[in-house]
């Protein structure tokens, strides 16, 4: 009787543990990279938590997707200082982020699919590990910035 008391314990431990591992999993996913400091109304985060409207100030988490409407503009900043503005009828993925503040090392990927954006680099892009894919090219950033125009007729 007392070894099948232990093995309830067993098993709720493991089961315990395994709620944790993904609770954890999915914070990981759902890291802060940075925040919207600028935005006009029409613009969408979608992620692994469903879509919300994105709003002055609100964090910007890990592997989300920015769409914006015809009326609709964001600007992210991210926890390095790099700048991406994301025009009207856009939209852009935030494939990875990774940033040591320590270090002040990481790497940046995002992909815009559609519209325009204009990237203004941080701390990452210094050492040209931050990169911007379209449907025709991958961009890989150094330092500066630039401007994506990803036109929906090509």
């Amino acid at each position: 009787m007392w070894l099948t008391s232990i093995k309830r314990k067993i098993v709720s431990g493991l089961l315990a543990g395994l709620a944790a591992a993904c609770l954890v999993s999915e914070a990981t996913q759902a890291q802060q990279v940075g925040t919207a400091a600028a935005v006009n109304p029409a613009a969408q985060a979608r992620g692994s938590g469903g879509s919300r409207t994105i709003v002055l100030g609100q964090s910007i988490a890990h592997r989300e997707r920015i769409q914006t409407t015809s009326a609709g503009s964001v600007q992210l900043l991210f926890l390095d200082k790099t700048s991406m503005t994301i025009g009207p009828n856009s939209d852009l993925a935030i494939d990875e982020y990774v940033y040591d503040p320590a270090s002040n090392t990481g790497k940046l990927a995002a992909t815009l699919t559609k519209g325009v954006m204009r990237f203004v680099g941080g701390q990452i892009s210094h050492a040209a590990n931050a990169q911007v894919t379209t449907p025709n090219a991958v961009v890989g950033m150094r330092g500066g910035g630039g401007i994506f125009q990803r036109s929906s007729r090509y």
